[in-house]
């Protein structure tokens, strides 16, 4: 195995592993948004239960701004974290490249990084804001309907609590795309700087698609071919885009990513039952901790 093809390697299984990192994010994102609803319920009870004082206008508009409050403070939380999330990711990935490396490596930081990274378009701040735009419109939306109507209590919150099923529910799908996404260009961006900074190393970048039943054909059309450093399309450029640009030593042999599915089959045992013995698919990876993917890492490495 020429030392290309193991570094490649390598970084395929971090890869897999890192997309098990993205659902711990996204369930972490789920559970913050999620721990807001007896909070809802019971600003709802005291603005509009039996006896409740003030017009109704203004109780709805206090409504309106609670909501505002308590959804709004969940969606920052949910930010803040995540991007703390994913800079400890890519903190671990640049070592993982470093242990990697024949030479030694100057070193970018994933901070700096974060400001240039768009996911389809739009940088992972822009997409928290939009998730939290489109939510709270819907929520009070609800409210406005059930109150105006002169629906009881029960009715409300049986309304507002569907609502919020219905609301995760869309949350999930939206999230669940972005999050692996991000993961995606950002892993490219973080890549493409240290080959950048340490231009007398590497020289092309690989491009590897996760292929499964999901892969999009750009995607699978783009698995295998090379690029000049910084060149070319960069992954994260559509919706639940999970490829990956590797950067390739410039002394350091050939490297070929031609069967995905054989790639698979060559790794140890640990790695194959995590992803299943079937068809590869995201969808049925379990979601992993930091410190189980770097566990899982050190143990295959």
């Amino acid at each position: 195995m020429t030392q290309n093809q193991s570094f490649v390697d390598r970084m395929l299984r971090w890869k897999v592993y890192s997309l098990g990192y993205a659902k711990h994010v996204t369930d972490r994102i789920f559970k913050i948004l999620e721990d807001t609803s007896p909070e809802i319920r019971k600003e709802l009870l005291n603005l509009f239960a039996t006896g409740a004082n003030g017009r109704l206008s203004v109780r709805l508009k206090v409504a309106e701004q609670r909501l505002t409050r308590i959804r709004g403070r969940a969606w920052n939380q949910a930010e803040r974290e995540t991007v703390a999330a994913l800079i400890d990711l890519f903190d671990e990935e640049i070592r993982e490249m470093v242990r990697a490396s024949p030479t030694k490596l100057s070193l970018p930081d994933p901070k700096s990084l974060l400001p240039r990274v768009l996911v389809v378009g739009h940088n992972i701040k822009d997409w928290f804001k939009s998730f939290f735009t489109s939510d709270l419109r819907r929520l009070i939306g609800q409210v406005r309907i059930s109150v105006l109507a002169g629906e009881s209590l029960q009715q409300l919150f049986k309304r507002i609590m569907g609502k919020l099923s219905a609301v995760m529910a869309s949350v999930k799908r939206a999230v669940s795309s972005i999050i692996p996404t991000a993961i995606s260009a950002w892993g490219a961006k973080v890549k493409d700087a240290m080959a950048s900074l340490n231009s007398d190393v590497f020289n092309l970048e690989l491009w590897v698609s996760i292929l499964d039943n999901r892969t999009t054909k750009g995607c699978f059309d783009l698995h295998g071919k090379t690029f000049e450093r910084g060149k070319g399309i960069q992954p994260g450029y559509h919706f639940y885009c999970r490829s990956d640009r590797i950067p390739l030593f410039t002394d350091g042999g050939s490297s070929v990513v031609s069967n995905y599915s054989a790639w698979i089959g060559t790794q140890d045992a640990r790695f194959k039952r995590y992803v299943g013995e079937g068809e590869f698919s995201y969808n049925n990876l379990r979601p992993l901790s930091l410190q189980q993917v770097k566990e899982r890492i050190s143990g295959s490495s």
